[in-house]
């Protein structure tokens, strides 16, 4: 039974961190390794999304199939997808940026990650003192996102769009067609009605593209710019960047390494959501776990874990259901309890999950069951977060 894939893609300058940040997310993938999809290119890797896992309901221990679980906290693999840094002109094919960009086709959402110390130059060389302001910094990578759009779209346009409007078939799914480099499917093109488009694509100019490019960035694939490297910032500096960029969070890529590492070797002990260091360490180890555990204690602070919660639950919109066959035991055919976890838009009804499980089940569905409150449930019922459910179907 495979599970969603949930792919989400970091951007940003050469030198903003976006490595370090790549390899403390994406840390538990050498221990774990049971994750239900091959990575798209070279540069992905796989973090996970935690939620309470149902199995703390019924009392038995749950058999994921992919993840893990952990004192009722479930561990959903997510890819994540390394785009190299970006320099400007990359959307032009400067510095192999296309083939960069091409690679966040897949990606259902993206982390802008921007310097926001300002102390890495514009093609990425760290400085001793402040040189760049995150404004420009955040306009300069978008900038690049949009033109790549916009110079794909214009490729052989004026052809492309005479014929769509002779076909008399939706803009919409015209377009569709000429798009499909983004990866985007019928029912996301489906919600640009309502949109200030023309009818008819012949007219539409670089106004036009560029409102395009930006749409998909917002509601899309939405864009989440995150300030890195704020571990170099005062508190009040902190504080500046929230105000001055809305709908930003700020990291330390860095210090999110350090920790994990020192999770793993002993130094750093994790009790009841709070940090506590080793009798083990030295001087110098204790005083930079110190700075870490100050840092982190910054209300102002998102953990990377977190950010990663909060792209899937409140900008992609997604919720977590758990099919089953058995609705007492919440087990699957082999008895494995609650070994499925998949995520799924939020509005996902009970047959298009049977058809997330198999087609064949979907296509021959009858209704299901919600085994939480063990009550029927026909094919347009919207599933809720955390629904355990039993597809019953009419299989050969």
């Amino acid at each position: 039974m495979p599970a969603t894939r949930v792919s989400i893609g970091l951007v940003g300058k050469p030198n903003a961190g976006k490595s370090t940040l790549f390899s403390a997310i994406c840390e538990k993938e050498s221990e774990i390794g049971n994750y239900p999809f091959t990575t798209t290119s070279a540069n992905s890797g796989i973090s996970y999304m935690e939620v309470q896992c149902p199995h703390t309901i019924i009392g038995k221990e749950c058999n994921p199939n992919f993840g893990f679980c952990v004192n009722g906290r479930r561990s959903i693999p997510v890819e994540i997808i390394d785009v190299p840094g970006l320099i400007e002109g990359a959307s032009s094919g400067k510095g192999m940026g296309n083939q960069f960009l091409e690679s966040l086709r897949d990606s259902m959402a993206v982390l802008q990650i921007f310097d926001s110390s300002g102390t890495s130059s514009a093609d990425g060389t760290i400085m001793p003192e402040k040189v760049s302001s995150p404004d420009r910094e955040i306009e300069q990578i978008r900038k690049e996102l949009y033109n790549w759009i916009i110079e794909k779209m214009r490729d052989g346009w004026e052809r492309f769009a005479r014929r769509a409007d002779q076909s008399g078939e939706p803009m919409e799914m015209s377009l569709l067609r000429k798009v499909s480099f983004i990866g985007l499917n019928a029912s996301q093109i489906k919600k640009m009605a309502g949109m200030p488009f023309p009818s008819r694509l012949e007219t539409w100019s670089d106004s036009e593209f560029l409102l395009f490019a930006e749409w998909i960035f917002r509601a899309i694939k939405p864009l989440i710019p995150v300030g890195n490297k704020a571990d170099l910032l005062k508190p009040g500096e902190r504080r500046e960047i929230i105000r001055r960029i809305p709908g930003s969070y700020l990291i330390s890529a860095e210090y999110e390494l350090a920790a994990n590492r020192a999770l793993k070797n002993g130094y750093l002990l994790h009790d009841n959501n709070s940090y506590r260091i080793s009798e083990k360490v030295n001087n110098r180890q204790r005083d930079a776990l110190v700075s870490i555990i100050e840092f982190f204690n910054d209300n102002i602070i998102t953990r990377t874990s977190a950010l990663i919660n909060t792209m899937i639950r409140e900008k992609l919109h997604m919720i977590t259901v758990f099919p089953v066959a058995d609705e007492t035991h919440w087990t699957d055919k082999n008895g494995n309890v609650l070994p499925d976890a998949y995520l799924v838009p939020a509005g996902t009804t009970a047959v298009e999950l049977a058809f997330l499980v198999h087609t064949d089940i979907g296509a021959n569905f009858i209704r299901a069951m919600d085994c939480k409150t063990k009550r029927i449930i026909g094919r347009d019922h919207e599933l809720n977060n955390g629904d355990v459910i039993k597809i019953i179907a009419k299989l050969p």
